[in-house]
Parts: C-alpha cells; structure tokens; sequence
C-alpha cells in the first residue's frame, strides 16, 4: 500500500454510467462495474488483518455499487457487512452521486456505529443553469433537501465537496448563485478546481468560453469565501 498502515483505499467499482459534459472518465475508464460483495470483503479483511483501522471506500461514483451485479444500489449492504467485520474501526465513503443518496443509504450510515459521519458529494456547482449545462443530476434545491436529511440522520455529519467554476456559459449571476449556496450549505469543506477542457467531451464545444484568469480569480473568490465557514465549525469542536 501507498498510505501509512492504519489507513487504506479499497476501490469498489471501476467506470462510470453518467454522461457529464466536463468528464472524460466514461471514455477511458468504460462503463460502471462493481467488484462482486464478497471480493471486496476479503480485501476489507486482509487490509484489516494489515493493520488498518480506517477504510476509504472509493470509485468514481461510490453511490452505484452493486447495480449491474445485483439490480439494486447495494452500498448499504456493503456498508452492513463492514460493519461486522472484527477490527475496522472507520468506514468512510468518497465520491457519493449526490442523487444516488437514498433515504437507505443514510439510514445505513447513521445506524452502522463504524460507518464515519463523513461523505464526500462532488456537486460541482450551485447554480441549476450550470448545473443542467454539465448534466449533472439534481439541483439546488434537491441538494439541500439531500443535507436536511443527512443532518437530520447523523447531526454531527461532516459533508465535503468539491466545485467546478469558469464552465462554458458561467456568468457572473451564476457564479453569485454558487457563493450564496456555499454561504448556505455551510460545508465542512469545499475544494475549487478551474474547468479545463477535454478532449472528446460536449464541453469543449460549449460556448461562451469562460477567460481562464476569471475562473482563477472565481475559484480564489470561493475557496476565501469558504474559509470563515471551516474554520466557525472547528472552533465548535473545541
């Protein structure tokens, strides 16, 4: 393993089924297949039997496992049995589809008692136009509905995620729309990346083209925009 021994990756599906326009990932990586459940429990157990109290369940999206093996979202199954096994202390999910959380899966989180009180939901933006243009699945208004939940199951969650500003078409009424909801959410931590165009990806078509020194200054604008926010809900944990 690459990470220190008390922590480990396990990868639990490889690929991915959604079709956003900034995304080459479907292109090289094919589309989502899942490791069989009993596969990734052994490699859970042999990470375990190495010395790591901590699991990072990963994929490009985390939130469809199971679907092309089982016909259902399994990843509360998967979380269920995790939590059986002898010696794991943590669970934590990455790289959630913010509209594959499903009411099962938060009731899972919440009622697993080594299932971390963290998820990681790239959401890309907070502006519905924008959002539409990367056909990215929901909206605004159905993110926050996904946190009321969250915070209603697990009140100590910590929700992170991660932006995308300067996309085709991201005016600066857009880009107010995504700070206002960042003032709103109150993530416990946010990570900005500036768009950048890929090859054989709908979004390099797109147009207006956003000046690359707009979408720096906007991701500086955000990540200092988010910087009060982290450090008010740590200094409630003191």
């Amino acid at each position: 393993r690459a990470t220190a021994p008390w922590t480990a990756y396990l990868k639990v599906s490889e690929g991915c089924d959604h079709g956003c326009t900034f995304c080459a990932i479907p292109r090289f990586r094919g589309r989502h297949r899942s490791k069989p459940l009993e596969t990734v429990l052994d490699e859970a157990r042999r990470l375990v039997d190495s010395g790591a109290a901590e699991i990072n369940l990963i994929a490009q999206d985390t939130t469809a496992y199971g679907m092309d093996l089982y016909r259902e979202l399994a990843l509360p199954r998967l979380l269920e049995a995790l939590g059986k096994l002898d010696g794991l202390r943590w669970v934590r999910l990455l790289y959630c589809y913010p509209t594959m959380m499903t009411d099962r899966l938060v009731r899972t989180m919440a009622d697993t008692p080594n299932v971390a009180r963290y998820v990681d939901i790239p959401l890309q933006h907070g502006d519905d136009a924008v959002l539409a243009r990367m056909k990215r699945g929901g909206s605004v208004a159905s993110y926050h509905r996904l946190f009321a939940r969250l915070r209603a199951a697990m009140p100590d969650v910590a929700i992170r995620t991660t932006f995308l500003v300067g996309f085709p078409g991201e005016d600066d009424a857009a880009f107010a729309n995504l700070e206002r909801f960042v003032d709103e959410a109150r993530f416990d931590r946010v990570g900005v990346f500036e768009y950048s165009p890929e090859d054989d990806t709908p979004g390099k078509e797109m147009r207006p083209v956003v000046p690359r020194k707009v979408a720096a200054a906007r991701r500086r604008a955000l990540m200092e925009r988010q910087q009060p926010i982290a450090a008010s809900i740590q200094a409630s944990l003191v």
